[in-house]
């Protein structure tokens, strides 16, 4: 199963990223099978990226279905709870991890 992080490539790095400031970005989560890299800093940026990648791959249609979707809440914080808003609005299960108990 594909698992597909949408990522600011400003803010984050990866193995043998020699740009300057590397060392202050945050890795990669080396469990995605793809990574899809916004042009930008801004973690709002990639939020709202990685929800129209989503929309865009569900409604490809397969036999005549729609493709299954699950989001998986990670961290906590503003952006967690928009995330959270989005997914609940789209109708997507939502499984949360032990961070996301931040949101409140």
């Amino acid at each position: 199963m594909p698992l597909i992080g949408v990522v600011p490539l400003g803010a984050s790095t990866w193995p043998e990223d020699d740009r300057v400031g590397s060392h202050k970005r945050l890795p990669l989560e080396p469990h995605h099978t793809h990574i899809v890299g916004v042009t930008s800093n801004d973690r709002y940026d990639a939020t709202n990226y990685r929800f129209l990648l989503t929309n865009a791959l569900v409604n490809i249609k397969n036999k005549k279905k729609k493709l299954p979707v699950a989001a998986v809440l990670c961290s906590g914080g503003e952006a967690a709870l928009d995330e959270a808003l989005q997914c609940s609005r789209n109708g997507w299960p939502l499984a949360a991890g032990a961070r996301a108990s931040q949101l409140v």
